[in-house]
């Protein structure tokens, strides 16, 4: 190595390695194990291989973080990464048989809490891999959403919508990964219960660069019934209405009744006036 820290600082891991908590020693690759709360499902290959190439010509800044296996025992121990996982893919590139490693003394939940916030500090996990690991945690260690966001520094509410993102399917999730949907998009699609149509929609508002506003009143469309319009009274010919009480009053006259009509029209009305005779004329 040419960091002259891990000249001066790093020990050879030895029996008595029980008492090097805190400290930082010498462990073979092949006996550290990725974390197995470990967020990330992916990691990029091109990016190792540029972290190898740096530790390569300058060595390694940081030591990895490790904490031991509760079932094995020297000289077989077995240890687990709580930070660095990334470094020691690339010493694995490189063909290193041994990493400087940061013994910790840590249980399985706070390693895996640390994995998490590692990752979440670089930015490195995607809003799926970050509420997989949210419900890792919940599941694994039998925690309420409350002790959770207690031990995240956040809210009760942020875990629940952290967690409500793993209803989408492995499509869906692809699919708003590719097109770079934000975490926004993501819980406004989810107003939409049917994963068909939450597919398509996605698909739309992608393809035509939709925000987060205008995605919004897109659902908002697709979600509200649009209200019915009331119906307007037809227009109807005055001619004809009093065409059909002449009618009528033919029909009365035709049974012998002497009854007359008499019309008065203005700009605004038309009046008819029909004169009965209250006795039949002899």
């Amino acid at each position: 190595m040419n960091n002259p820290f891990f000249r001066s600082k790093k020990k050879e891991l030895a029996p008595n390695s029980s008492d090097c908590s805190g400290q930082v020693v010498l462990i073979p690759t092949d006996r550290i194990f990725p974390n197995p709360a470990q967020p990330r499902n992916r990691f990029d290959e091109v990016d190792i291989v540029a972290l190898a190439d740096s530790i390569r010509q300058h060595g390694l800044i940081q030591p990895i973080s490790v904490r031991r296996s509760t079932k094995s025992s020297f000289p077989n121990e077995k240890y687990y990464v709580v930070a660095g996982e990334r470094r020691l893919r690339a010493f694995k590139m490189l063909g290193k048989e041994e990493i400087p490693c940061l013994l910790v003394d840590t249980s399985p939940l706070q390693s895996a809490e640390l994995a998490i916030i590692e990752n979440i500090m670089r930015k490195d996990l995607n809003l799926f891999e970050y509420a997989s690991a949210l419900e890792t945690l919940i599941e694994k260690y039998e925690l309420t959403q409350e002790e959770l966001a207690a031990k995240m520094s956040t809210s009760q509410s942020n875990i629940a919508n952290k967690l409500r993102l793993l209803r989408f399917t492995r499509e869906e999730q692809q699919l708003i990964l590719e097109k770079k949907l934000t975490e926004r998009h993501a819980r406004s699609l989810l107003r939409i219960a049917d994963p068909a149509v939450r597919f398509r929609v996605a698909q739309y508002i992608a393809d035509q660069g939709f925000n987060v506003k205008k995605t919004d009143e897109y659902i908002d469309h697709l979600l509200i019934p649009p209200k019915k319009s009331e119906k307007k009274a037809k227009p109807y010919d005055a001619e004809a209405v009093c065409h059909t009480f002449s009618k009528a009053l033919a029909f009365v006259s035709k049974k012998g009744i002497q009854a007359q009509s008499e019309r008065i029209e203005s700009d605004s009305e038309i009046r008819l006036i029909i004169h009965i005779p209250k006795a039949l004329s002899h």
